[in-house]
């Protein structure tokens, strides 16, 4: 009995554990269903996934944001659905970094739905414990038509920056790129995509370069001042490149203070007058477009203004000097070099310019209904163009935007070709007339002519069709220099000798002009690797000119120093300097900066025959074989022509 008792008592007891357990299972289950429940009456997007970033469950409003019913999204991957947390963070870096001290983080985040970004907040809440975390997306607030208009205003604003020929960055302390346009990659022969979101160190092997932009980049953050540079750095290509940099600190919207930086490349000029081109077009077409909102964005232009190589000035609808840059400030110190009234208190309709040509036609501007320019000659070597175009707001004129050009250069290129064609075409007719007269005369005389005077008429002929090849050789030699398609045939060579070959086949002209030529050199034999062929080519080119233009019974002095170390060789590298001084005319101190462009001839030389070629090839050549030319002249006093050729390796 007493068995049986027990028996009936564990049964009991086992009965009422499960029934407790039941009521337990139930108890849960109304909780759970009550916590989802919860979940579904969110506002928020609701995300519970594992350590492998498995979605385990989401509410309703997730499920509308997514367009998906639930047993579709479950089982995906968190970053399936979210992105663009930032270039080099992402779910699976929070939760490496989670810990019990820092277990809650709160990021800008994009959640991808058919193909398009929707901007959430997200705040992502990591339990170390288990293997349940919480994602929760709130301000998805966005619908769809604002959302592609955001987008629209995005590109709009990335054409733009991608359009300008500037280079435009801005990194935060570390050195990282948070933005780059499409100069600065190309720059580095990189995509935009893989600029931003790099560090510095990363695109640019260089470690100066790196460590020079870098402090630049913090003082401008830390000093929270703007800094303007001129640096160089090497390119993706291998290339020294020169820039100015204007950086300015800039404060985003989560306090954090980074530089935005302008770069401009200023290693050639050709190239700074293709992006001022490119500038003005572009800033013609903002004020035509952004007209209303001109005088607002004052501050914005100015920074345009400072980076364009042109003098710009906006005068408003009463005539006054609003805003100008640089350039035109240094123009206009020009023009008034006497004139110490501040720019900013002129106005085009004073007394002051009442009869000055060229703001009388400004004044035009301010009446004009379409873009007007004209060219005027403020000196004999000075022409400035003015161009400009008035601003409209409501159908009505409220100001000019004028751009003042230096374009003396661009003149004078025309005037190089204008002596060009006209040099070449003489050139051309003499050895031609004495070809075609000399063919006429044998044609004539042949069979009663002595053999002595058919063979001094060949070797007229001979010289003439020499000369005309020398004229085409040097043209077609221009023509491959200009297309980057001239190469030099190197060979190890004694250069001396080379030298003497060149200048004994002078000996007539300096004869026949009684020049002495006196020869200074150290050794009979200095082995050189280059283009022999090139090298008698400038010889021959540097003596021909100091024969032509000295006077009869002077003298040259030619001179060949081995291992040379002075001021023609800057670089301080090892090779050889030749010198040919002349008692000749010598080149006055202001045409002395164009006698290496082509087709340039000074005033004097024009009087001699000649194309203007050879001072350029010899440039040319010389530079091909990694040297250096400098000339040093006295006008009426002479020449002096330095070449240093640094010794090339075998």
């Amino acid at each position: 009995m007493s068995n049986l008792f027990h028996k009936d008592e564990i049964s009991n007891k086992d009965k009422r554990k499960t029934e407790h357990k039941l009521n337990r299972n139930n108890e849960i289950k109304f909780n759970v269903d009550v916590i989802l429940s919860c979940f579904d009456n969110l506002e928020e997007a609701v995300f519970v996934f594992n350590n492998d970033l498995t979605i385990l469950y989401v509410n309703q409003k997730a499920e509308e944001i997514i367009g998906n019913k639930q047993s579709t999204i479950l089982g995906k991957k968190m970053n399936e659905y979210f992105v663009d947390i930032n270039k080099t963070e992402n779910i699976d870096y929070f939760l490496k970094i989670a810990d019990s001290k820092k277990s809650a983080f709160s990021i800008e985040s994009s959640i991808c739905v058919k193909e398009e970004k929707i901007p959430v907040k997200l705040k992502l809440i990591f339990n170390t414990s288990s293997n349940c975390h919480f994602a929760i997306a709130t301000s998805v607030s966005l619908n769809k038509e604002e959302i592609k208009e955001l987008e629209f205003n995005k590109n709009i604003l990335r054409e733009v920056i991608d359009q300008v020929p500037q280079m435009i960055f801005v990194k935060n302390k570390e050195g990282r790129f948070l933005l780059a346009n499409k100069a600065l990659a190309e720059s580095f022969d990189l995509l935009i995509d893989e600029i931003e979101g790099s560090i510095q160190h990363d695109i640019q092997p260089v470690k100066s370069d790196t460590d020079y932009f870098l402090e630049s980049d913090r003082k401008v953050i830390d000093t929270k001042s703007r800094i303007k540079t001129i640096s160089s750095f090497t390119d993706a290509f291998g290339e020294k490149r020169t820039i100015e940099v204007r950086k300015i600190p800039i404060k985003l919207p989560n306090g954090e203070t980074v530089a935005l930086g302008v770069a401009t490349d200023i290693t050639k000029h050709v190239k700074r007058e293709k992006e001022l081109r490119e500038t003005s077009s572009e800033l013609s077409m903002i004020v035509e477009r952004k007209n209303e909102e001109l005088l607002e964005e004052k501050l914005k232009l100015e920074a345009i203004f400072e980076t364009a190589s042109t003098g710009l000035l906006l005068i408003d609808d009463e005539g006054n000097f609003s805003l100008f840059n640089k350039k035109f400030e240094e123009f206009y110190n020009i023009l008034y070099s006497d004139d110490k009234e501040p720019l900013l208190a002129l106005n085009i309709f004073s007394e002051k310019f009442k009869d000055d040509p060229l703001f009388s036609f400004v004044k035009e501007l301010i009446v004009a209904r379409e873009k007007v320019s004209n060219t005027f000659e403020l000196s004999e070597n000075f022409f400035i163009q003015v161009s400009g175009v008035n601003i409209t707001s409501s159908g009505s004129i409220i100001g000019a935007l004028v751009e003042f050009q230096d374009i003396t250069p661009f003149l004078t290129i025309d005037k190089l070709r204008k002596n060009f064609i006209s040099s070449v075409s003489h050139e051309l007719r003499t050895p031609i007339t004495s070809l075609c007269l000399s063919i006429q005369f044998l044609k004539k005389h042949w069979e009663r002519l002595p053999k002595r005077k058919i063979h001094s008429t060949l070797e007229v002929m001979e010289e003439s069709a020499e000369l005309l090849t020398t004229l085409i050789e040097d043209l077609l030699v221009v023509s491959k220099i200009e297309n980057n398609r001239f190469k030099i045939e190197k060979k190890k060579f004694n250069i001396i000798k080379n030298i003497n070959s060149t200048i004994k086949s002078f000996e007539e002209q300096l004869k026949s002009k009684k020049i002495k030529l006196i020869k200074k050199f150290e050794t009979n034999d200095i082995q050189y690797f280059g283009d022999p062929k090139r090298i008698k080519q400038i010889v021959s080119n540097i003596l021909d000119n100091a024969i032509k233009y000295s006077p009869s019974s002077s003298k040259i002095d030619f001179s060949v120093v081995k291992n040379y170390e002075g001021k023609y060789n800057p670089d301080n590298k090892k090779g050889l300097l030749i010198q040919i001084q002349d008692q000749g005319i010598g080149i006055p101190s202001h045409e002395l900066p164009y006698v290496f462009k082509p087709f340039f001839r000074t005033v004097e030389a024009e009087k001699n025959e000649g194309t203007g070629l050879g001072l350029y090839i010899t440039k040319n050549l010389v530079e091909l074989h990694e040297g250096q030319i400098f000339i040093d002249s006295t006008h009426h006093v002479g020449t002096k022509v330095s070449i240093f050729l640094p010794f090339l390796e075998f």
